[in-house]
């Protein structure tokens, strides 16, 4: 599922347009940081596929339950910017404190619409906490895995 930040303030609606209810595994990408290969924007939609294609490999996770999800904030990526062809926004990305409010958004209607499912987020800086245990991302990709999604901001205060 391709969620745009032109969506802000109808994220719920638009999960809830996702045609299976019990979603248990959600990954979560920006394309802002993928594999050390950078901003790959809409482009790094792959990764948060083919992580919950080894969930249903490795741990025999019924695919319908599975939910890839890239959150389109735009990209700096001036290549993917002029390229006719790129599926993502075709703007810069916005700043930190409204991309933190697109994702908290975010957050906050996956509890709601998908109760029961965990995530991982496959995006942004280092200085990010992780909802469940609030420790500190020491790398350049954050990553909940398999964390419950609380009612909690994943930012630092």
């Amino acid at each position: 599922m391709y969620l745009s930040i032109k969506r802000r303030g109808t994220v719920k609606d638009v999960l809830r347009n996702w045609p299976v209810k019990d979603v248990r595994f959600i990954c979560v990408t920006n394309g802002g940081r993928i594999l050390g290969l950078g901003d790959l924007g809409a482009n790094g939609m792959g990764i948060p596929i083919g992580k919950l294609q080894l969930y249903t490999a490795a741990a025999g996770v019924p695919p319908e339950g599975l939910l890839p999800m890239y959150l389109d904030a735009g990209t700096n990526n001036e290549q993917y910017l002029n390229d006719p062809l790129y599926l993502g926004l075709r703007e810069a990305r916005p700043s930190t404190a409204d991309l933190y409010a697109f994702v908290d958004e975010f957050v906050e209607a996956v509890q709601e619409v998908f109760p029961s499912a965990a995530f991982t987020l496959r995006t942004g800086p280092a200085s990010m906490r992780c909802i469940c245990c609030n420790a500190t991302a020491t790398t350049t990709v954050f990553t909940m895995t398999m964390c419950r999604v609380r009612r909690a901001s994943p930012w630092p205060a």
